[in-house]
């Protein structure tokens, strides 16, 4: 297809946030919910959360979540896995890890 073929073709332009702000944060959570980030960025419009744990799995949900597949379970994160919302820092996100001990959860808040 000639250039001017493809420059008369009506595409979609893709829009994209522009950000000004982001604030990365670890918080080590265990067998009980904790809010990550502790701290929210101020205006916050997006969150990425990664579980950086070797073996653990992560469940973020509400400040009842469990670590199961009840109702009250999570979204599953295994290793390495991450997942991204369109988050504002009004709206509290929390996680719990499969076992006790330190597990690593890494946010990327973008605001």
């Amino acid at each position: 297809m000639s250039r001017e073929a493809l420059m008369a073709r009506k595409m979609p332009i893709p829009v994209l946030e522009n950000f000004t702000s982001v604030l990365q944060t670890t918080t080590m959570v265990s067998n009980s919910a904790e809010v990550v980030p502790a701290t929210t960025l101020n205006h916050r419009r997006m969150l990425i959360v990664q579980n950086n744990h070797a073996s653990n799995t992560v469940y973020i949900g509400t400040s009842t979540v469990t670590a199961d597949t009840t109702a009250t379970g999570g979204y599953q994160l295994g290793p390495s896995d991450s997942v991204a919302f369109t988050l504002d820092g009004s709206a509290a996100l929390y996680a719990i890890a499969s076992a006790a001990g330190d597990t690593p959860v890494t946010t990327l808040e973008f605001a």
